[in-house]
């Protein structure tokens, strides 16, 4: 039996190994070693839903980071217009 510690790492490496095959970074290495590595299910389930999650949260900071921006961009326009009357 695995103890929790040692499916949590497997899903860590797996998770680390996913991530570097999709960026492209040690694509060799990470490709050979997931397609040597004998996964359990439940541990790739585990690892998208932590790069998904990841993404979401990602895409939570671009949102307010774009709405930030768009408020400055408004009170740029305004005040443009305020100085040159």
């Amino acid at each position: 039996m695995t103890s929790r510690n040692s499916m949590r790492y497997s899903v860590l490496k797996l998770e680390k190994l996913i991530k570097d095959h999709i960026d492209g970074k040690d694509d060799f290495t990470s490709k050979i070693e997931l397609d040597e590595k004998l996964v359990d299910g439940e541990d790739v389930l585990n690892a998208l839903n932590n790069i998904i999650s990841e993404i979401r949260k990602e895409k939570e900071n671009y949102e307010r980071l774009e709405r930030k921006y768009n408020k400055l961009e408004e009170e740029y326009e305004n005040l443009k217009v305020r100085i040159f009357r």
